[in-house]
């Protein structure tokens, strides 16, 4: 900002929201609720979404508010979830009542994957542990609070298993 690079090329991506892809997660629905900030109670809203994806609009979930994520604890808590995909989030350090979080994300009837770039608390208590690219590993988008658009090109590969390269030697 000093330099007057905002906006610019090598002037970063410039999030500008609470965490870093909160914004994003908020867009693409990745919050629970639906993405482009549709209602779920908005029947038109509902039909776009649809007509977008091609699908009926009976398959996309808009009977019901979204899931908070207590009440889908409570759900592992009780056993109608047994299959619990973690992704970039740390639970076992960022909810409330972490004794009794950690404590059901260590059920042994719960099958726990966690998808992240270290090995939190959280992964330490997963049955797979899955990597996840950076975000100087892979090119995407990021959207500040002024819904001003950001594209952040890969910079490096993945640390971990690269593609095998080919290489050619001859023997005589």
């Amino acid at each position: 900002m000093l330099r007057g690079m905002i906006g610019k090329p090598g002037g970063g991506i410039l999030q500008m929201n609470g965490q870093p892809t909160a914004q994003n997660n908020r867009e693409c629905g990745a919050d629970g609720d639906l993405p482009g900030f549709r209602n779920w109670e908005n029947p038109e809203h509902v039909q776009q979404l649809a007509d977008l994806w091609g699908v009926d609009s009976l398959k996309i979930p808009h009977w019901a508010p979204p899931t908070h994520a207590m009440q889908l604890f409570r759900y592992a808590e009780q056993g109608s979830i047994s299959f619990l995909w973690i992704s970039a989030t740390n639970p076992a350090v960022s909810l409330p009542q972490l004794p009794r979080i950690r404590e059901l994300l260590a059920k042994e009837d719960l099958f726990l994957v966690v998808q992240d770039l270290y090995l939190t608390e959280t992964a330490e208590l997963a049955d797979v542990v899955l990597p996840a690219a950076g975000w100087g590993e892979k090119t995407g988008t990021f959207t500040n609070a002024t819904r001003t658009v950001h594209l952040s090109e890969k910079a490096v590969e993945p640390p971990g298993r690269l593609a095998p390269t080919s290489t050619s030697s001859s023997t005589t």
